[in-house]
C-alpha cells in the first residue's frame, strides 16, 4: 500500500487500521493515533445522536458502560434499537444484553447498516474482531494458544509468571495482541483484556472446537498457581479470586 501513497510535504493522509503493526509500516511511531474507548461524555453524545429521543439518559449511560464505550458497539446497538422501536427500548436491550453470553453475542452480531463505513466492512463488532483472530491465527503458530490463555478470566486481568521461561515467540505474540488492542499491560506482569474481547474470543474458540480444552487447561494452571491461605499470601489470593470465580463457573458446564 505504501507504494501508492503520494510523497509530499503538502496536505495529510488519514489511514485507519485495526493493527498498529500495519500502521507502523506506513507512518512513524509518533504519527500513530491510538483510538481508545470513548470518554463517557463522548459515548453519551454519540448514543443520543444515533437514538434521538428513544432512550432515557440514565439507561443510555448504563448501556454505554456495558458496551465499554466502544464506538462500533454503540452505533451497532443504537441501530438495533432504532429498527425495532417501539418494541425495543434501551432498557429492554440492556436487560437482554445481560441475560447470557449467548444473548449478548446475538445482539453484538447484529449487522446494522452504517452509511459512512466501507461497504465491504462488517458492522458487527464481534465479527470484526473474529476476522482479526482468524487472520492472525493463520499467520502466528502460537497466537491462538496465547489468546486462549489470556481470555479465561472475568476480571479483565491476568498475571504472568516472571520466571524467565517466556521465549521470544511468546513476547512476539504478546506484541501482536497489543498491536490489535486485544490486550493491554499496565506492568510487565499483568495483562488486561476488555470483557467484550473476551466474549468474542470465547465464541471464536468455541466455533473452532478449542474452548473446552483451554477451559480445562486454565483450571489446572489456576489450581497450581493459588497458594495456601496463609496471611502472607493474601495479596496473591485476592488477585486470583476473580479468576477462581470464573473457573468455578466453567466447571459447572464441563462434562
Amino acid at each position: 500500500m505504501s507504494a501508492y501513497l503520494p510523497q509530499s510535504q503538502n496536505g495529510s493522509i488519514l489511514i485507519t487500521s485495526r493493527s498498529k503493526g500495519i500502521a507502523l509500516k506506513l507512518v512513524e511511531e509518533n504519527n500513530v493515533i491510538v483510538v481508545e474507548p470513548m470518554a463517557e461524555s463522548h459515548a453519551l453524545a454519540l448514543f443520543e445522536k444515533k437514538l434521538g429521543a428513544l432512550g432515557d439518559r440514565s439507561d443510555i449511560t448504563e448501556l454505554a458502560g456495558a458496551l465499554e464505550r466502544m464506538p462500533l458497539a454503540i452505533v451497532q446497538s443504537a441501530a438495533y434499537i432504532h429498527q425495532r422501536a417501539p418494541r425495543c427500548a434501551v432498557r429492554k436491550y440492556l436487560e437482554d444484553f445481560r441475560k447470557s453470553d449467548h444473548k449478548k453475542t446475538s445482539l453484538l452480531n447484529y449487522e446494522g447498516g452504517q452509511l459512512r463505513r466501507d461497504w465491504e466492512a462488517k458492522n458487527s463488532i464481534i465479527i470484526t474482531w473474529q476476522i482479526s483472530f482468524e487472520y492472525e491465527s493463520q499467520s502466528q503458530s502460537q497466537l491462538d494458544q496465547d489468546m486462549g490463555r489470556k481470555n479465561q478470566e472475568d476480571s479483565g486481568e491476568i498475571s504472568v509468571s516472571d520466571d524467565g521461561s517466556e521465549d521470544d515467540g511468546f513476547e512476539h505474540d504478546v506484541q501482536v495482541l497489543r498491536n490489535y488492542s486485544f490486550i493491554s499491560c499496565d506492568t510487565d506482569r499483568t495483562f488486561e483484556m476488555h470483557a467484550l474481547v473476551q466474549l468474542a474470543m470465547r465464541k471464536w474458540l468455541e466455533a473452532n472446537e478449542q474452548l473446552e480444552p483451554w477451559e480445562q487447561q486454565y483450571i489446572k494452571s489456576l489450581s497450581a498457581a493459588i497458594p495456601n491461605g496463609e496471611y502472607e499470601n493474601s495479596a496473591i489470593c485476592q488477585a486470583l479470586f476473580p479468576h477462581a470465580t470464573e473457573a468455578i463457573a466453567s466447571i459447572s458446564i464441563l462434562p
